[in-house]
C-alpha cells in the first residue's frame, strides 16, 4: 500500500535484468543517492534487500549462551521462512510494507499483515522512530511480527546525524526485546535494522545491534524471562559475515557445539584468552605486570631526547634491571635523539634480545598523537626486521608525559592492529601491552573490553549511546 504523498514509477524488465538486479546488493544505495528514491521489483523484492524465500537452506554461523543464559546465534537464511517464535521486520513510520524485507514479509505472510498495519495506524498514529509494534504473521511460519522502525541515514551522514540515529538504533533493539518479552516468546529474529533501504552503515549497525544484546544480558536479563533465544537473521553473506565478525568480537568465541564457519574472521580469530585477540599472524595480549620483568625477545622503554635512562618510571626501571652498560651503550649509539626515534640496544640483564628506545614528546606537542602513532608502528615494524616472535609494551605516554589513557590505548592498539592486518608478512609475533598493576587507571582503560577490538568499539558506542 503506498502512501498517498508517494510516487511510484514501473519500469518492465525482463526476467534475466530482474534476477541480476535481485541480486544486486549495493544497487539500492546508488539508486537512492542518484535518484532520492528506493527501487523495488514489482515480485516483491527490493534491490538488494531481500531474494526470497527457498534460495538456501538455514545455515547457522555462530552460537554462543551467555552468562545468565540468554543465547544470541548468527543465521543465513530467509527470514519469510525461518523457524522462530517472532520476527522482526524492518518497518517504516507509516507501517506501509512497501520495499525490503517488509514486503517481502508482507507478500509471503498475506494481506492480513498490512490490514492490522493499517489499523494500528489508524488508532495511534505513526509508529516513532525506535519504537516497534506487534501484528500477526499471516502465513508465516512464525507465531508474530515485531515491527521496529530504525532510524534512515542520508547516504554521506555526518557524525551528528549518525551518533543521532546510532542512539535510535538502539532504542529499537531495546523495543523488539521489551515487545519479545511482554508477549511471552521464547525465540525472536532480528536482522540487520536500517543497513538496507534505510542506510544505516552495515559495520556501525552490527556493532550495535550486538552491543545493545550484550548489555541487555548483563544488566536486565533475568532467568524468569520466556526469551531464551536471539537470532541475528539476515540472507546475504556481507551481512551474515558483518554479524558473526562482531559477535566474535564481542561475545568472544562460539560455543563449541557451533558449526565451524571461517568466512567472516579468516584474520580476526580470537584466542581462548578473555585478555588477547589473534588477527592474522599476530596475537596481541593485554596482561599486568612490569615492564622489565616481562620475557619478550623486545622490550620497549620510553626515553626523553638527552637518552638519560634514570628520567622516567620505566626507564628507570629498565636501567636498573640491565644495568649501567645499557646507558653507556645507547650513549655510544646516539649521542642525542629527535622526537619520533626509536633506538635499539641489546638487553644485557634484561634477558631479551634487545630494548627498543623510543623518544615520545609530551601530551602538550601538537603532534604527539601523531608521534606515537609512529613509534609504536616502527617498534612493530623493526621486531618484523629483527627477526623476533615477541614484542612487549608499557603503556607509552600515560606516566610524565600526560597522555589521556583513553588516547594512548586507542593510538597503540590501532597501530597494532594496521600492522597486523596491513603490513606483517612473518609466520607469528606476539605483541604484549604490559600495564603496571598499580595503575589501575590505565589497566581499566586498557582492559576494558577484555581485548583489544573490544575497546574500540565498546568505547564509541558507550560514547553515542
Amino acid at each position: 500500500m503506498m502512501n498517498m504523498n508517494e510516487t511510484s514509477i514501473q519500469v518492465p524488465i525482463d526476467s534475466e535484468i530482474a534476477q541480476t538486479l535481485s541480486e544486486s546488493v549495493g544497487l539500492s544505495d546508488v539508486v537512492r543517492s542518484k535518484f532520492g528514491c528506493d527501487a523495488v521489483l514489482k515480485n516483491g523484492k527490493a534491490i538488494g534487500s531481500h531474494r526470497g524465500a527457498g534460495s538456501f537452506k538455514p545455515e547457522i554461523r555462530y552460537s554462543k549462551t551467555l552468562d545468565k543464559g540468554l543465547k544470541i546465534s548468527v543465521w543465513k537464511d530467509d527470514l519469510t521462512t525461518h523457524k522462530v517464535d517472532a520476527v522482526v521486520n524492518a518497518a517504516n513510520a507509516g507501517l506501509q510494507h512497501y520495499g525490503g524485507l517488509a514486503d517481502a514479509l508482507s507478500v509471503a505472510g498475506g494481506p492480513t499483515i498490512q490490514k492490522m498495519s493499517d489499523e494500528i495506524i489508524r488508532r495511534n498514529g505513526s509508529v516513532p522512530t525506535g519504537e516497534a509494534v506487534v501484528t500477526t504473521a499471516g502465513h508465516l511460519p512464525c507465531k508474530m511480527i515485531i515491527h521496529a522502525v530504525g532510524p534512515q541515514c542520508s547516504p554521506q551522514s555526518s557524525k551528528r546525524e549518525l551518533d543521532h540515529a546510532s542512539a535510535l538504533l538502539k532504542k529499537a533493539v531495546c523495543s523488539v526485546i521489551q515487545e519479545a518479552e511482554k508477549q511471552g516468546i521464547h525465540s525472536v529474529a532480528i536482522p540487520a535494522l536500517s543497513s538496507g533501504l534505510f542506510s544505516f552503515p552495515l559495520s556501525l549497525c552490527a556493532e550495535i545491534i550486538v552491543f545493545t544484546l550484550q548489555q541487555h544480558s548483563r544488566h536486565n536479563y533475568s532467568k524468569k524471562s520466556s526469551l531464551n533465544e536471539i537470532r541475528l537473521v539476515n540472507h546475504d553473506d556481507k551481512t551474515v559475515n558483518e554479524m558473526e565478525k562482531t559477535c566474535r568480537t564481542l561475545l568472544g568465541p562460539a560455543d563449541d557445539k557451533t558449526p565451524s564457519y571461517s568466512g567472516a574472521v579468516t584474520n580476526h580469530t580470537a584466542t581462548e584468552s578473555a585478555d588477547s585477540i589473534r588477527i592474522g599472524n599476530v596475537t596481541v595480549h593485554i596482561k599486568r605486570g612490569s615492564i622489565e620483568d616481562e620475557k619478550a625477545n623486545v622490550i620497549v622503554n620510553t626515553v626523553a631526547p638527552d637518552l638519560d635512562l634514570s628520567k622516567g618510571k620505566v626507564s628507570q626501571a629498565i636501567l636498573r634491571k640491565a644495568g649501567r652498560p645499557l646507558q653507556q651503550e645507547i650513549k655510544t649509539i646516539n649521542p642525542y635523539a629527535h622526537y619520533g626515534d626509536v633506538i635499539k640496544t641489546n638487553g644485557f640483564r634484561m634477558g631479551c634480545d634487545f630494548v627498543y628506545h623510543t623518544v615520545c614528546p609530551s601530551w602538550l606537542e601538537h603532534t604527539s598523537s601523531e608521534i606515537l602513532s609512529h613509534i609504536v608502528m616502527k617498534s612493530l615494524c623493526m621486531a618484523e626486521r629483527d627477526l623476533v616472535k615477541s614484542i612487549a609494551f608499557p603503556a607509552i605516554g600515560t606516566g610524565n608525559l600526560d597522555f589521556p589513557k583513553d588516547e594512548v590505548a586507542k593510538i597503540m592498539m590501532g597501530q597494532v592492529l594496521t600492522f597486523a592486518e596491513q603490513v606483517y608478512k612473518g609466520s607469528k609475533l606476539d605483541v604484549y601491552f604490559v600495564l603496571y598493576p598499580p595503575d589501575q587507571d590505565t589497566v581499566k582503560v586498557m582492559c576494558l573490553c577484555g581485548f583489544c577490538q573490544k575497546y574500540f568499539i565498546c568505547s564509541y558506542l558507550n560514547a553515542i549511546l
